[in-house]
């Protein structure tokens, strides 16, 4: 965990992971928060991290996504994930 917080990609990862549950609370919770603050259960947290991990390959994967990671195209990213879950 130490040298993550020092990735840029890990810092990236985790402001969108919190943009997205601030814009879509009732669709995007994360695992951490999972774990940490509900009564989900581990095993289901841990479904949701391998479905989440799936998400973010896509994200981090758009073009210049360090400079657009809170706009329309992480939205549908995240939209068309949503729809496959």
């Amino acid at each position: 965990m130490r040298d993550l917080v020092a990735d840029p990609k890990f810092l990236l990862r985790k402001k969108i992971t919190a943009d997205l549950h601030a814009k879509f609370p009732q669709d995007f919770l994360p695992v951490y928060s999972m774990v940490t603050f509900s009564n989900t259960p581990y095993h289901v947290a841990m479904q949701e991290d391998d479905a989440q991990n799936a998400l973010f390959k896509e994200i981090l994967a758009i073009p210049d996504v360090e400079n657009k990671w809170n706009g329309p195209e992480v939205e549908r990213v995240f939209r068309e994930w949503l729809a496959r879950k």
